[in-house]
């Protein structure tokens, strides 16, 4: 890419790595940020810090896909052979998880994936 579409590329790329610093900096907090990033030095207690995060990050994005199978299985199907009241009672489950979590004002790391496991099973609900 030449010229302008080049630029507008470039802008957009900032954009994101700056998205990704704040959000870095955010989850790590401003003293394991400067440790890491600006004075390139290794802390255990931030280290523990950062893999606590990326762990629960790594949940959130596996909870957002672990129902797709069963999902494709019952669209394919036009059929469901599965509990409603298991997955309602999931939902419940989930929906109270997601209530209190968010009312503590908890990181969405700690509770994101009922958020994703909630959709999926209301998604299922509606299939079922």
């Amino acid at each position: 890419f030449r010229g302008r579409r080049a630029r507008e590329i470039r802008i957009k790329m900032v954009q994101v790595l700056d998205q990704v610093r704040g959000y870095v900096k955010r989850s790590l907090g401003q003293k394991c940020y400067n440790t890491f990033f600006e004075k390139t030095q290794f802390d255990v207690p931030c280290a523990k810090l950062a893999l606590s995060k990326l762990l629960g990050l790594g949940v959130v994005l596996g909870a957002s896909i672990v129902r797709v199978p069963q999902i494709i299985t019952i669209l394919r199907a036009r059929k469901a052979d599965v509990s409603t009241a298991m997955f309602a009672l999931d939902l419940l489950s989930y929906t109270i998880t997601l209530a209190y979590s968010y009312a503590n004002k908890l990181p969405f790391t700690v509770y994101g994936e009922t958020l994703f496991m909630g959709l999926q099973n209301l998604l299922i609900l509606f299939l079922i």
